[in-house]
């Protein structure tokens, strides 16, 4: 109807691993039309809130939200058969053919979604929004990523109150998340099968162009955005050496991932840059931190530390044991990478599908057959996950 004010987009973000947080790019896609979107977790979503909206933006940012993502979608066509979904996210992307087949969604972005996702919930018409796939339709893919764009990125969780209300506390990653790539892992490498280090030509496909570096000037740029607005950060930097925090000095808690070569100068710079800072250094004696895998480099690391100031390995077994990293420094990547997060697994859709079904059953907290359940308790879901899921058994979920 003509003068009909237009209603907001429903962000419906699934359980998701990392107790309470959802995928890091929703933290800046949104900034520029906070007002037009609404953002709350499957178990948050109710009849009314289902009934009150026409358009929907469901995450599918890993494989282990793809029974909940199913219920999710059942659940919004049950209650509005004429609802526009729309759903994405790093696993949609990489076996959204699959998921138009298996469940009743209606759109999907391919590429760069900044300002394709903009448009959707703007209210614009399908046709009209660059990179948008369909049932019917598969728009061109007019709207691409440059490096240029990481300086106009801002953030805002104003459109998501339940984030600060159920994130769990103990979780080192808060939002927002800057990662120092886009469409795709940088550190491009062989023998990498658990992310898109070595499937550089899968996702170029999909993003017409190749993985992007954020430059050391727009993370710089970006950091103080969030300093104004906001008291933590989290910062995944790869290619750690391109990245100099000499001279620099944030207001910020900042939990931070290096996942490339590294060296004690590196991690002094940024123990200086930030309030307080959780450093987590890859050390694997294979893969990118190579013959720089040392005993006294990363003694030298640990000399650092202080009460705010905070240094942990992500680190084989094997590995810690041989360069003598002791155990209360120590996070298992061995944990991270069951069998089950592999990319030959994951991309088999029915595997995928059963394992996440696995994988919801020991999570108290999430959206139950259309029964919103919210339970006090909140664990941690990640762990949980990894201690069933080594060496996934090929049994179907009961």
């Amino acid at each position: 109807m003509a003068g009909t004010p237009l209603r907001p987009t429903l962000v419906v973000i699934p359980t998701l691993m990392l107790d309470g947080s959802f995928s890091a790019p929703l933290a800046w896609m949104f900034a520029p039309c906070p007002d037009r979107v609404r953002g709350v977790y499957g178990f948050e979503l109710t009849r009314e809130l289902v009934e009150a909206h026409h358009r929907f933006v469901v995450e599918l940012s890993w494989f282990i939200e793809l029974h909940e993502f199913g219920l999710i979608v059942d659940f919004i066509r049950a209650h509005n058969p004429a609802a526009e979904i729309l759903f994405g996210g790093m696993y949609a992307g990489i076996v959204y053919p699959e998921i138009f087949r298996r469940y009743r969604v209606d759109y999907f972005i391919r590429g760069d979604n900044e300002l394709p996702l903009r448009l959707f919930v703007e209210g614009e018409a399908a046709e009209r929004i660059p990179n948008l796939t369909g049932r019917r339709l598969e728009n061109p893919l007019g709207y691409i990523f440059g490096e240029r764009d990481f300086d106009g990125l801002d953030f805002d969780l104003s459109w998501f109150p339940g984030y600060h209300r159920h994130r769990n506390r103990r979780e080192r990653f808060p939002l927002p998340h800057l990662v120092t790539f886009k469409g795709g892992c940088n550190s491009v490498h062989d023998g990498c099968d658990y992310c898109a280090g070595s499937k550089a030509g899968t996702l170029c496909r999909l993003f017409g162009r190749g993985p992007l570096t954020m430059p050391a000037g727009s993370l710089l740029t970006l950091l103080a955005r969030v300093e104004r607005r906001f008291q933590e950060v989290s910062l995944y930097l790869t290619r750690a050496g391109e990245y100099p925090f000499d001279g620099q000095r944030f207001d910020l808690d900042a939990t931070i991932e290096i996942d490339s070569r590294s060296s004690p100068a590196q991690v002094a710079g940024l123990f200086r840059a930030f309030r307080k800072a959780y450093v987590l250094v890859s050390a694997y004696a294979e893969g990118l931190s190579g013959e720089t895998a040392c005993p006294q480099i990363y003694e030298a690391m640990m000399d650092l530390e202080d009460q705010d100031h905070v240094l942990r390995f992500y680190v084989m077994k094997k590995d810690a044991r041989a360069l003598g990293i002791p155990a209360d420094h120590v996070m298992y990547s061995d944990l991270a990478f069951p069998r089950a997060a592999e990319w030959s697994f994951y991309t088999d859709v029915d595997r995928a599908l059963a394992f996440s079904q696995r994988f919801y059953r020991t999570c108290p907290r999430h959206f139950v057959d259309g029964t919103p359940v919210l339970e006090p308790a909140n664990p941690s879901y990640m762990w949980q996950c990894i201690a069933f899921s080594q060496g996934y058994p090929e049994r179907e979920a009961r």
